[in-house]
């Protein structure tokens, strides 16, 4: 069934150079990448994510929206622009999705950690985890043309410096 899902998915974005809006079901952590290929990822300029996600997951993300892990520019094309991350949870694992030197940040569970979207240039709306209980320091800085942001209720901190630079 996945591998339907998987080709149903890539043929509709062939097919269809204007829908620029995706949305993905993952069952694990991990596998954004399954589902958005390198073909077609700087094609999408809104992303809709249900299910858990990983490091790996948010250094897709973060190249989709023109950053690389160590905030090199990355986008080629169409670069995204909106995320709804409501219905996602965030989990530990995966590869560091930022790093410099040897300085390295992983997910946290239920935690959009610090330095998670940074210098997402394309990023110009978010809609965050309705399950985060923090927003990680510079989570959320230097992503200039970034104009609104949906925050879940039961945030409990927000990291210093979280939107600084927007």
């Amino acid at each position: 069934m996945k591998k339907i899902f998987t080709l149903l998915f890539y043929f509709a974005l062939v097919l269809n150079a204007d829908a620029t809006h995706v949305t993905v079901n993952l069952a694990q952590a991990g596998t954004l990448s399954k589902y958005i290929t390198d073909d077609v990822k700087y094609t999408i300029d809104s992303l809709t994510i249900k299910g858990d996600v990983n490091g790996d997951d948010i250094i897709l993300i973060k190249d989709m929206c023109g950053c690389g892990v160590e905030r090199e520019t990355t986008t080629i094309g169409k670069a995204l622009k909106y995320i709804n991350m409501l219905e996602c949870n965030i989990k530990a694992g995966g590869n560091p999705y930022y790093t410099s030197g040897n300085f390295k940040r992983e997910t946290i569970d239920d935690t959009f950690s610090d330095y998670m979207l940074r210098d997402c240039a394309s990023l110009e709306e978010i809609i965050l985890p309705r399950t985060i209980n923090s927003l990680g320091a510079l989570s959320l800085s230097e992503c200039r043309k970034l104009a609104k942001v949906q925050l879940p209720k039961n945030l409990n901190t927000i990291g210093v410096s979280a939107f600084i630079g927007d």
